[in-house]
């Protein structure tokens, strides 16, 4: 949830703001009438009451026209204006009401009352200068959150008033941004999704069908010979764990993103848990004529969990395996840097291509040539292999030998002592 500031702080401060300003205004008023009309201090009392007297009356006379003038709805710009005439024309009563009390002559009273009507007129003027610019704003604002809402998520408004209506449409310019990479987001979510269902679906029917084509031939009796019939059961046997380790794949993968995984970490040597899974390996690239080459420190100590750090090179030496040519090498190496420890892995196929290079990673991505599905494999292997390193603090990467080949790096915090 969300939570949101609380407004209840401003709406107090804006409250007592009107009452901070006439208590100024007051004490300002009795301060000239000492300082500058030298007004006795037994007077002073009068005039303040006078002042008192005139700004409540004054105040709810202004309060209740403009609660009648705000009983229809009207625009910013006219509320502005009223705002000023309504304040003009109250000063000008109070002053007349002050020259009727002092017997000020007609000729004088005439005089200040075209004074003040001329300030107010100029005051009203002001007002709507002031108001249109305020208008221009919150139009400029409303013409964008229309169009937002249309869903054109490029919009952006132009405010200059140097304001809070300039602040405002800051933050509507932001949110507008925030709003765009989350449906970029949302859009590149869905097109992953859909990738995701038809390459599983393409990685389960496959097998699925091959394995309904043999028994279909077995039932009908098509084929009756000892030799073929123990092949297809082979064969069949072969498909069923394939989907079996697909479908072992995906739970994992599901687990590592929503980050339900469990890991027991603890302090290990480094060295011996990737030397024996290349131990592991060995039986099956020798299969190939393949050698797998380990060039290792003596003893690396990180906190990791074991059996994780070998399934990351287990899946990297399976990666390596089905891009390297028959009866050529897989070298593995890990080194201690000052904080971190470095694997590498580097088979002696074609390499990465520079567009593949940033996929490599995503879930049942399969490059144009090294990662095509006439190698094998899911496209599950790498993106477990990140989830991984990236759950023991580490990174991986991956990048063309100079030599050739590919070479996989990843690389997880020594353990600290």
């Amino acid at each position: 949830m969300v939570s949101l500031p609380s407004t209840s702080a401003p709406l107090r401060r804006a409250g007592s703001l009107p009452a901070l300003v006439w208590l100024t205004a007051l004490f300002l008023a009795l301060a000239v009438g000492v300082s500058v009309m030298e007004l006795p201090v037994s007077r002073l009392w009068i005039v303040a009451l006078y002042l008192m007297a005139s700004s409540v009356l004054s105040s709810v006379v202004g309060f209740l026209l403009y609660r009648v003038t705000e009983a229809r709805r009207r625009s910013i710009r006219m509320k502005v204006l009223l705002a000023h005439a309504l304040g003009s024309a109250i000063v000008i009563a109070n002053i007349f009401a002050a020259a009727q009390l002092m017997f000020i002559s007609a000729h004088d009273l005439g005089l200040l009352m075209l004074l003040l009507v001329a300030c107010a007129a100029f005051s009203v003027t002001f007002g709507a200068a002031v108001a249109d610019r305020m208008t221009s704003a919150v139009e400029e604002l409303s013409v964008g959150a229309r169009a937002v809402a249309s869903g054109n998520f490029q919009t952006r408004v132009n405010v200059s008033t140097n304001d809070e209506l300039a602040d405002l449409a800051v933050s509507f310019n932001e949110m507008v941004s925030h709003v765009n990479e989350s449906a970029a987001m949302q859009r590149q979510a869905e097109e992953a999704r859909r990738e995701l269902i038809a390459a599983v679906s393409h990685d389960l029917r496959t097998p699925l069908t091959a394995i309904g084509a043999m028994l279909e031939a077995l039932t009908d009796g098509v084929v009756v010979d000892d030799d073929t019939v123990r092949r297809y059961h082979a064969t069949m046997r072969s498909q069923v764990d394939h989907l079996s380790r697909l479908i072992d794949d995906l739970f994992e993968l599901s687990q590592i993103d929503s980050g339900v995984l469990q890991y027991e970490f603890r302090n290990a040597n480094l060295t011996s848990i990737i030397s024996d899974a290349v131990e592991s390996f060995a039986m099956r690239a020798s299969s190939r004529a393949v050698s797998v080459h380990l060039e290792a420190d003596r003893h690396i100590e990180a906190t990791v969990e074991p059996s994780k750090i070998a399934r990351v090179v287990s899946n990297l030496l399976d990666n390596a395996l089905r891009h390297t040519p028959d009866g050529s090498t897989i070298d593995v190496s890990i080194s201690a840097g000052p904080t971190e420890a470095h694997v590498i892995v580097r088979d002696r196929g074609d390499g990465v291509d520079a567009n593949d290079a940033v996929h490599v990673f995503d879930r049942f991505y399969r490059g144009e040539k090294s990662r095509s599905r006439a190698y094998g494999g899911a496209g599950l292997g790498l993106a477990i292999a990140k989830g991984i390193v990236e759950a023991h603090q580490g990174h991986i990467r991956v990048e063309n030998a100079s030599d050739g080949g590919a070479k996989f790096t990843f690389q997880i915090p020594l353990t600290r002592h």
